[in-house]
């Protein structure tokens, strides 16, 4: 099951005019004065953008730009960031003044008739600064404003929060009216002709509001609405919802017609001047429909589209996309040109006078485009990175042959570090570490770097677990999307978001911590001498590459990047090797002496690898695989259809699979032929296994395993996405992590041995395989697991937190599809389940593997597992509920555990309720607590047993709860049904519309 995104949407309009006339001519004087540019919020500017793609320049905040530009009539720019500032930036890109906040600024900026501007912010609070900066006034809600202001002609002001709630100000800032809807407020109000209000709402509704602040009506969407609604001349409604559909309803609140997509419509949609309606979705498509709702065409980006779309005076459509980039698009759906950006476009564009478009990147970056006056000829593909291959980059290698650099590197003693800044190297780190070029097979190193070696196989030569138990786990300060590296001792080494490299022992206790200026999510390197390699990100940008000591002491760091470097790689002969995201690639020695770069004309966000000549390999967000020689010339470069984020795994032979955005797995010769490809969804790095069979998680949910030509060996699907790279061990068992279903184990004939849940996402990470059986990964539950045979750790004072979900997974299932028919039906993993927590767990009895998906290619079907006969009447439910303590007390926290014993094999809805009498409450996994009866996840495909998913810590609720019985459901109905009961304690497993049930009901004390 898979997390819902909360995000935010947009609106639309037809006529420039009736714009002028509704919204008022000073506020309008403005060039894009608001959000969606009006207060109906079409999106549809007065002058035309650009037609070239022609970038006049761009200003770097400290951190990523969410928010969407506003310009005022003298083409001045002013935008928020999340490093907490309020930017205002001259038509030049010159920085007029700045206004710091006490938190992140997602909101969109609003333009009063007066000049004056007014910005929602995540303190709380909404603020009005005069046009030179100056503080006006303040006005703080109940929790944080991301939506953005509706700035009326009168000076009054709209805005929803994060506290449920739509605000009316005065001019002057104080309350006007407030509405209380049933949950978070993120969509920006529009207001209509007779100064109506309607605004989008968590709760699945749209809301209108009368002047005055009563409700006229709401209508009911399938799911959270985000975007903000558009209003047309006809006073019609269009709005999208993570329903994932477009609805157009009339102004009374009418149904007109929806249009669905295939996920997520968080866009707010775009009118022009003819009626058609734009709006992007995460499925990664934008949408162009007729005023009718139908499909006139859509246009496929590599990236959910979050950012709304504007419309120029010429009808052109400008929108962001997660594949970083910024669109234009012809009314017709082609092509005009592109830009590719460092990261993400979710701000949405604004257009300015003739030929100028303004918008934000997560790369920190606030661009802006104007076409020369003489030729408004457009190249019908902008500036899109044709990569130019023959960058013979600036540092021209030429000292690549002295590693006797070992002296200070002069150009890094910068680092504000705490630890000993000021050692920037001692000459401890001589070339006598050349010898051993074979830096994996260091018997004190089992797992020395990411994905265990330089060539980046996955492949160890060690075995890992089976069956599986938690051995210890180690909470971090945040974020664990570093891999992990094991160096002698089983010693584990893994970076955090909490800007910190740990060093823990065998036993999972802390051995040293080293304090970054910014983030760690790349893997770091071990060095045959036990010294350790990571590189660093921050919000202020300063990326470092550093060099520690096995006591976690600084020997050296290096910075040249202005954004951060990713997970460092070493070969035979100790030269150390990174990309970095700002778009280079580089080359330093042992002692951290600078010796090439490479820049590509995308940026890089995977380790590169390492071929048996010294070959270097990665790829890049310009969408092409580069291949360099050990002294930083080009050999050859590859081009994809997608932009590459993960690294290439080396075969025998040299051969090179690498991953792509375009959902490919290519394999190409180390001349850079392709050999073959495969349509697999992968887009992470593969593992390399025996006779270069070769197995890769993929997007759509499936496990792959491909033999060297690239044909299908079998596969395995599960209900989560997979976002790490597999390990083989010596055994051929592959342990991978998935996205939202913890760590699974594979045979190597594809039956799946075990799973274990683990509270976060593992995104990012993977597995490690280390000494006596044991294998480490993070989360994003701030935890770095260890499991295995490993004993426990001893409880010193280190937070070793052992977390209370033991569940000793669901045992085993046969894989799915198989083309080996070897593969009879081995529950070998058959232990009876031995859920903990709580005794009323009836594990489902008889679960013979109906799973009869024996290949069809060989005419042995001798697999026939007998059809369950014992299949037991229906008081085994699917889910099981495990609560642990069974003694609950009220406001305290507790555990929730899911259990899934048998497969849902449709689509379904599904559902995490209390019922505490006099009401029912839903249960959010981030632990958040609503009155009502909603949908926790819609529309799940399916799930594949054996599943197991915690939430924790819960507080019981609701807060008027204090003693008595309370129930608990886990409710599984088919997908867009509502079983006709008035609340949770009519339901059985017999009820309409439910696919599955379980309910434990518990005292609190």
């Amino acid at each position: 099951m898979t997390e819902i995104k909360c995000l935010f949407c947009r609106h639309i309009f037809s006529s420039l005019i009736i714009s002028l006339i509704i919204s008022g001519g000073s506020v309008d004087s403005a060039l894009w004065p608001m959000f969606r540019q009006n207060e109906t919020r079409t999106g549809q500017g007065e002058y035309a953008g650009s037609r070239t793609g022609m970038l006049a320049w761009s200003y770097n905040t400290d951190n990523k730009v969410d928010s969407s530009p506003a310009i005022d009539s003298d083409e001045r720019i002013y935008v928020g960031s999340v490093d907490n500032v309020f930017y205002a930036l001259e038509s030049a890109g010159a920085l007029r003044w700045s206004y710091t906040t006490g938190y992140s600024i997602i909101s969109s900026p609003g333009i009063t008739a007066g000049g004056d501007l007014d910005i929602g912010s995540g303190d709380h609070r909404i603020y009005s600064l005069n046009v030179s900066g100056a503080f006006l006034w303040s006005y703080e809600s109940g929790a944080e404003v991301n939506s953005s202001p509706l700035t009326g002609s009168s000076g009054e002001v709209f805005f929803g929060s994060y506290d449920n709630a739509c605000y009316s100000l005065t001019s002057a800032g104080n309350l006007a009216w407030s509405y209380l809807t049933g949950a978070d407020l993120f969509s920006s109000p529009a207001r209509g002709s007779d100064d109506r209000i309607l605004v989008g709402s968590v709760d699945s509704k749209l809301y209108t509001f009368a002047s005055k602040g009563t409700l006229i009506w709401s209508y009911e969407t399938g799911y959270r609405v985000n975007a903000s609604p558009a209003i047309d001349t006809d006073q019609n409604i269009f709005v999208g919802s993570e329903d994932n559909s477009i609805y157009a309803l009339t102004y009374a609140g009418g149904f007109l017609w929806s249009y669905e997509a295939a996920e997520d419509v968080n866009s707010s949609c775009a009118l022009d001047a003819k009626g058609n309606i734009y709006a992007g979705s995460y499925d990664d498509a934008l949408y162009a429909l007729s005023s009718f709702g139908v499909l006139s065409w859509s246009y496929l980006t590599e990236g959910d589209m979050y950012s709304s779309p504007a419309i120029d005076s010429d009808g052109l459509v400008y929108a962001g996309s997660g594949d970083n980039t910024l669109y234009v698009l012809a009314s017709s759906g082609s092509l005009v040109w592109s830009y590719i950006t460092d990261d993400n476009v979710d701000s949405s564009p604004a257009i300015g006078f003739d030929g100028a478009i303004c918008m934000g990147s997560w790369d920190s970056a606030i661009y802006f485009f104007r076409d020369p006056y003489l030729s408004p000829t457009p190249t019908p593909t902008g500036p899109t990175p044709t990569p130019t291959e023959t960058p013979t980059i600036t540092p021209t290698p030429t000292n690549t042959e002295t590693p006797t650099i070992t002296p200070p590197p002069t150009e890094t003693p910068t680092p504000t570090i705490s630890p000993t800044p000021t050692t920037t190297l001692t000459p401890s780190s001589t070339p006598t570490v050349t010898p051993t070029p074979t830096e994996t097979a260091t018997p004190y190193a089992p797992w020395p770097m990411f994905h265990g070696n330089a060539a980046h196989t996955g492949l160890s030569l060690l075995e890992g677990p089976n069956p599986i138990k938690l051995a210890w786990s180690y909470r971090a300060g945040g974020w664990v999307k570093s891999s992990p590296a094991i160096g002698e001792g089983n010693r584990i080494f893994a970076g955090s978001n909490d800007t910190r490299l740990y060093a823990l022992t065998s036993r999972g206790t802390l051995s040293w911590s080293y304090a970054a200026p910014g983030a760690i999510e790349s893997s770091p390197a071990l060095g045959p001498d036990g010294r350790l390699y990571i590189g660093t990100a921050g919000a202020s940008l300063n990326g470092f590459l550093y060099a520690l000591s096995s006591s976690g002491s600084l020997r050296w760091s290096y910075r040249e990047s202005n954004i951060g470097f990713l997970s460092p790689v070493l070969d035979g002969s100790t030269n150390i090797y990174a990309g970095s995201q700002d778009n280079r690639f580089y080359a330093l020695t042992s002692g951290g002496a600078f010796r090439w770069s490479y820049r590509f004309s995308g940026r890089m966000d995977a380790a590169p690898s390492i071929g048996a000549d010294g070959t270097l390999y990665v790829g890049a967000d310009d969408k092409r695989v580069y291949a360099l020689t050990p002294s930083g010339a080009l050999r050859w470069s590859y081009g994809t259809k997608g932009m590459i984020a993960a690294s290439a795994a080396i075969g025998e032979g040299g051969n090179i699979y690498i991953g792509s955005f375009d959902n490919v797995l290519y394999c190409l010769s180390p001349s850079g032929g392709l050999l073959w490809q495969e349509s697999v969804g992968a887009r992470n790095c593969p593992a390399v296994g025996e006779r270069s069979s070769l197995c890769v998680g993929s997007v759509d949910g499936r496990f792959y395993s491909l033999d060297s030509g690239g044909a299908l060996q079998w596969s395995y699907r599960t209900a989560s996405e997979f976002n790490s790279a597999p390990a083989i061990d010596s055994t051929g068992k592959i342990f991978v992590g998935t996205r939202y279903l913890g760590v699974w184990a594979f045979s190597s004939s594809g039956s799946m041995l075990w799973s274990y849940p683990v509270t976060g996402e593992i995104s990012g990470s993977s597995v490690a395989i280390g000494e006596n059986k044991t294998i480490s990964i993070g989360s994003t539950d701030n935890t770095i697991y260890c499991f295995g045979v490993a004993p426990s750790p001893t409880s010193t004072g280190t937070p070793t937190q052992t977390p209370t979900s033991t569940f000793t997974p669901i045992p085993t299932e046969t894989p799915t599809i198989t083309r080996t028919p070897t593969i009879t039906p081995t529950p070998t993993v058959t232990p009876t389940p031995t859920i903990s927590p709580t005794p009323s767990m009836t594990p489902i009895p008889t679960r013979t593997p109906t799973i009869t998906r024996t290949p069809t290619a060989t005419g042995t079907p001798t697999t026939t597992p007998t059809a369950s006969p014992t299949t037991t009447p229906s008081p085994t439910p699917v889910p099981t509920l495990v609560i642990d303590p069974s003694e609950l007390a009220g406001g305290s926290g507790f555990t929730l555990g899911i259990v899934l014993a048998r497969s849902i094999n449709r689509p379904f809805d599904f559902y995490l309720l209390v019922e505490a009498p006099p009401a029912a409450y839903t249960i959010f996994l981030n632990g958040r607590v609503q009155a009502g009866i909603q949908a926790l996840y819609r529309n799940i495909p399916f799930v594949q047993a054996p599943f197991a998913s915690m939430v924790t810590p819960l507080a019981i609720v609701p807060p008027s709860m204090r003693g008595g019985m309370v129930t608990f459901y886990a409710v599984a109905v088919e997908a867009g049904k509502i079983p006709p009961v008035s609340g949770p304690s009519s339901l059985t497993p017999t009820t309409q519309y439910v696919i599955a049930l379980d309910k434990k009901s518990r005292q609190v004390m």
